[in-house]
């Protein structure tokens, strides 16, 4: 019989500090969700578990002062940075979603793909706000558009991607994020 999971997580800033950390955060809550049960089986995750990797290229200010002071000090750190970006992709204050988007959705990507080949579990992976993002081949992992969306990803126990689905209804506090409902 499939079972269908919903995973319940708490996490901290220690499950951020590294791609290991987060990976090893990813895996634990497979193993409790599936403890005790062997057949197929569909985990889904939570909303935005996947948003403080935004800060990967940042961690020791994370684990310093915590996400929103990291996000102060990103500003202030990076701003010159952030100007570049916002130039580069022609967008404003959306410039923060795709300043660690690339780090950010490969450590999100990696960690959730092998949890599902680890598990043998179809896994909804919980959401984060990203760019749209392809990969391809010869040009790898790049940024598509200028819009930024909540998106989750689905995983076949192979690992392979199967969905990339954008959230349609966004809530008001996602609105003021600037965040582009799918269409």
């Amino acid at each position: 019989m499939l079972r269908l999971v919903a995973v319940q997580a708490k996490t901290s800033v220690e499950d951020y500090l590294s791609a290991d950390s987060f990976k090893a955060k990813i895996f634990s809550l497979c193993q409790e969700a599936l403890s005790g049960y062997s057949g197929e089986a569909i985990l889904a995750f939570p909303e935005v578990i996947g948003l403080p990797l935004l800060f990967a290229k940042d961690y020791k200010a994370m684990a310093d002062s915590g996400l929103r002071l990291a996000f102060i000090n990103l500003l202030k750190r990076d701003y010159k940075a952030l100007f570049a970006t916002a130039i580069q992709h022609k967008i404003s204050l959306k410039s923060l979603y795709f300043y660690n988007a690339l780090a950010a959705y490969k450590i999100y990507k990696e960690s959730f793909a092998e949890a599902a080949k680890e598990f043998g579990a179809v896994i909804i992976a919980g959401t984060m706000f990203l760019p749209e993002i392809d990969d391809e081949i010869t040009k790898g992992s790049h940024i598509l558009g200028r819009g930024v969306y909540n998106y989750s990803y689905s995983f076949l126990p192979s690992s392979k991607t199967i969905a990339r689905v954008a959230k349609v209804n966004l809530t008001r506090l996602e609105q003021k994020l600037l965040l582009d409902k799918a269409s």
